[in-house]
């Protein structure tokens, strides 16, 4: 048996010896006979086949790395340059995976000739490397270098041009060669290889895919799918369950790993129509017979509940239908369907990638059972928590185009990542939430690298009288780094002079001071370069309880009532919450306090009233809401006090029913627009 074996490896080893040299010889028949319809002097065949070798090495190579780096092999400076422009896969792996959308500007190559280009400069740059001046031929040939009439600042020329099934690579590069031996000299100059990849095609689908997102926000509504279905993550719910619920933003088991580990294994069930993809578990006709249930609309319908029960699910259902009817992309248009059949797309997020994620209410990154509805849509009564969280998120998508034939069947590999951006639970391609924003560390070896070619004064000033702030304190930002710079005194006249990081640009500085909010500006020549901060006003709250039943009059709150206020500014990314306990009459109640800064701005502004019921169990009986709540800094500035006048359901909210209901009333507008904050002096 061990003898038969042995047989069988010896053949199978023999097989693969065969196939090999089979291999090599139509390579080389193949190369002869392109030389040979080219009619190429037999004396410098020789030489021909080793440019072309080293031009078939080298325009790989660019191919390969032009695939890797989204369609360039040096990237543009707005992208190097930039920490959040691109997502490096191999730390010190010089491979970087551009943005092909960032900050609201598209990114990628313009055309095939920007491509082409990228290929051509790679070429005439690191060719010599292989071709070593033809030190390979000393002993046969004597080979000099002429003047390329094409190009005087270089000896070579290369042309790329980048055709439906392959990448043709030219090259003009004059060569007088002489055979030892023998006075007469051959002149050749034109070289020529084709790479086999379907570098044009990949690039088109590419840009086709990058399009149809910014168009249709199909990765951020997958993705608040995805966040909706996932029990880990909170989203809009009813839990029958006492006590107070909470969760963490950060950390272990927390909602942004979650989210990372439902982004890994969701997103590459992702298919893309009318490309390769892997096929549905069913026939297709089996999936469109549903499709008529897709557009229903049953708002309004007062009979709800026997629509759902005349819907109900079939038990036959093709186990893939939610990727059928979530993760099934239309991207490719009509006309151009057939076009793609043979190309693969591939959706990944790696767990290693950040995901910047922001949720409302929270407190310290923390989620937690102590909020009313709107931005504040959790409440807890009886053994009962109804609970709502807006979320901003911000990730990187990689967006994988494969071609299966190309380099014979080896495959290659076209990549670029797009940023998914949501914005309280929808879609915003606007949005400033930057991945990586979050996060910032202080690097030694970045924070100490720096440029003495320029040196910056820094000055802060109050935003409202332009005068310097004294102990301002001023810090370098630039992608995930933050490096502490200086401190206005009296000793610099409230002028620092710094030098600044020399490894990104452009950059923000970063002012902070006592009594004043945070401001960052963005490094401009000017001197000094100023940073504008606002002075924090603070104000006492005053609440007052407006009953439904009587709207329009002022009463005192109960002394057994709560209230939570929460001040959001998206503008500023301000967030304020407090809680003020009724203990005493409305000109007394002002131990809640807020600061605000003074700036034009608006706020979301939410606020819940609970009390105890009868089993002494804290319940919601009422609030305010108002998503635009605008105020003026001059305004502002003259004020001491905020009086808020807050919504209590009447008479007493004593069922379920009665308590949701509250939810209803805080939406109307007249409610909001009577019980309007005052700022008071």
């Amino acid at each position: 048996m061990n003898q038969k074996r042995g047989q069988i490896t010896l053949f199978v080893i023999l097989g693969i010896i065969v196939l090999l040299l089979t291999s090599i010889s139509f390579w080389f028949i193949e190369q002869r006979s392109t030389i040979q319809q080219r009619d190429i002097p037999n004396d410098i065949v020789q030489v021909v086949t080793f440019v072309e070798d080293c031009l078939q090495e080298y325009g790989t190579r660019a191919v390969r790395i032009l695939g890797q780096q989204g369609g360039y092999i040096q990237l543009p400076r707005n992208i190097d340059q930039n920490p959040w422009g691109y997502i490096e896969r191999l730390p010190d792996s010089g491979i970087k995976e551009p943005y092909w959308y960032y900050d609201g500007e598209l990114l990628y190559p313009a055309n095939l000739q920007v491509l082409e280009k990228q290929i051509n400069d790679y070429i005439n740059a690191n060719l010599h490397n292989c071709i070593r001046n033809f030190s390979a031929f000393t002993d046969k040939f004597e080979i000099k270098e002429a003047t390329n009439p094409q190009n005087a600042l270089n000896k070579i020329k290369t042309t790329t041009e980048l055709t439906n099934n392959d990448v043709v690579v030219k090259l003009s590069y004059p060569l007088k060669i002489r055979s030892k031996g023998v006075e007469s000299t051959t002149e050749y100059s034109d070289f020529i290889v084709h790479v086999p990849a379907r570098v044009k095609k990949a690039y088109e689908l590419a840009v086709q895919i990058m399009n149809k997102e910014n168009q249709d926000n199909f990765l951020e509504n997958e993705t608040i799918n995805l966040m909706v279905v996932d029990k880990k993550i909170p989203f809009s719910d009813m839990a029958f369950k006492c006590g107070k619920m909470s969760w963490n933003l950060d950390g272990a088991d927390s909602i942004s790993e979650n989210l990372k580990e439902t982004l890994f294994w969701n997103m590459p069930r992702i298919r893309v129509k009318d490309t390769n993809h892997a096929p549905f578990k069913s026939d297709i006709k089996e999936y469109q017979k549903y499709d008529r249930y897709d557009n229903m609309d049953l708002s309004g319908n007062r009979y709800i509940p026997f629509e759902m029960e005349r819907l109900k699910i079939p038990d036959n259902l093709p186990p893939d239908m939610y990727e059928y009817k979530h993760l099934y992309w239309e991207v490719i248009p009509a006309q151009k369907k057939n076009e793609y059949k043979d190309m693969q797309v591939n959706i990944n997020y790696d767990r290693s990638w950040p995901v910047e994620i922001n949720a409302r209410p929270s407190k310290n990154r923390k989620l937690a059972s102590n909020a009313g509805k709107g931005y504040q849509k959790y409440l807890s009564f009886l053994c009962m928590n109804i609970y709502h969280f807006t979320y901003d998120v911000a990730f990187p998508a990689e967006i994988n185009i494969f071609d299966p034939k190309a380099f014979n069947n080896e495959g290659y590999n076209f990549r670029f990542m797009t940023p998914v951006l949501i914005d309280h639970n929808k879609p915003n391609r606007q949005s400033s939430l930057k991945i990586g924003f979050s996060t910032r560390e202080r690097s030694e070896e970045f924070c100490d690298q720096l440029d003495y070619s320029k040196e910056y004064r820094l000055q802060a000033r109050d935003n409202i009288d332009n005068s310097p702030i004294k102990d301002a304190n001023f810090t370098f930002a630039c992608g995930r780094y933050e490096c502490p710079l200086a401190t206005a005194t009296v000793d610099n006249l409230y002028m620092p002079s710094v030098y600044l990081p020399k490894n990104c640009r452009p950059g923000t500085i970063i002012g902070e001071a006592p009594d004043y909010y945070k401001a960052e500006a963005v490094i401009t020549p000017t001197d000094p370069m100023l940073v504008k901060l606002a002075p924090l006003k603070p104000l006492t709250l005053t609440i007052s309880r407006r009953k439904s039943t009587e709207i329009e009059k002022n009463t005192l709150p109960d002394s057994a009532q709560e209230v939570t206020v929460q001040l959001y500014s998206e503008q500023l990314d301000y967030n304020w919450i407090v809680v003020v306990n009724l203990t005493h009459t409305i000109s007394e109640s002002t131990r809640g306090h807020v600061e605000l800064p003074a700036i034009d701005t608006s706020y979301d502004i939410n606020i819940m009233l609970s009390q105890p019921d009868a089993l002494g169990q804290k319940i919601v009986v009422g609030g305010y809401k108002n998503e635009n709540w605008t105020i003026k800094a001059a305004d502002l500035l003259k004020s001491n006090d905020l009086l808020l006048s807050v919504y209590e359901k009447a008479p007493f909210p004593a069922t379920e029913k009665d308590q949701i209901a509250i939810f209803a009333d805080l939406d109307k507008q007249e409610i909001k627009d009577k019980l309007l904050p005052v700022l008071r002096k």
